[in-house]
């Protein structure tokens, strides 16, 4: 294990790309034509989306609860238009690729671990149609390829061995729920991503480190490399 060696983790929705553009669309237009609810309820269902996902919820753990009379057959429908509203309205957030082939080049092992999306396969799909797969040396989705962020982690130090693991995620919680048990060479960040709507908390008992962006981790790691005496590679 080469010490200065960093293993750069990186979550995707809200770190990399923002992909949150397309739900206004979804639920105030979409979902009225297509089930004919009120705007009313159709305002009510954007609301739990955005707590829904700042818990770490999927949409079948609760749109069979708040939309009437959903089918199996229907929430199928449904879950395949929502995404194609979230990709086609993706962007790369600013800095991303720049950043991440400036890790590339100073040696830096980037990896992919998000969580799977609502229908399973999508998040390779959507990171190759993104054009930011070949960025990666490994592309891990949690809930695919392993239950737990804490598990595929684990996963990655042991194949690659890395002095430092930099786990990068703009949800609080999912770094909160982290925070134990992890090998002391994991290091977790928080980048600054704005949703409609934010929790009261945002670092509770100071358990990581913020920034406002990726391009600010990646100068935060890759200086930190040359400070312990790694040379950068050509």
């Amino acid at each position: 294990m080469d010490p200065s060696s960093v293993l750069l983790a990186l979550d995707y929705d809200g770190v990399l790309v923002d992909s949150y553009r397309g739900v206004l669309d979804f639920y105030m237009r979409d979902l009225k034509e297509l089930i004919g609810i009120t705007r009313e309820e159709a305002e009510f269902l954007l609301y739990m989306e955005f707590l829904g996902e700042g818990v770490g919820l999927m949409r079948e753990d609760w749109w069979f609860k708040f939309i009437p009379r959903l089918t199996q057959e229907l929430f199928d429908d449904l879950i395949t238009r929502y995404w194609e509203r979230r990709i086609e309205k993706t962007v790369v957030l600013p800095g991303v690729v720049e950043s991440l082939k400036k890790a590339r080049r100073e040696g830096v092992l980037i990896a992919h671990v998000g969580y799977r999306d609502d229908i399973y396969g999508l998040k390779r799909e959507r990171l190759a149609y993104d054009g930011l797969i070949d960025l990666f040396d490994e592309v891990v989705v949690v809930g695919e390829d392993y239950p737990t962020r804490h598990d595929a982690i684990v996963n990655l130090i042991d194949r690659y061995r890395p002095g430092r693991v930099l786990y990068v995620d703009d949800k609080a919680q999912n770094l909160y729920v982290m925070r134990n048990h992890l090998p002391p060479n994991v290091e977790l960040y928080k980048v600054s991503f704005t949703s409609l709507f934010d929790f009261p908390w945002r670092n509770p008992g100071r358990v990581f480190k913020e920034f406002k962006n990726i391009y600010e981790v990646v100068e935060y790691a890759v200086g930190k490399r040359e400070r312990a005496g790694r040379q950068p590679l050509a």
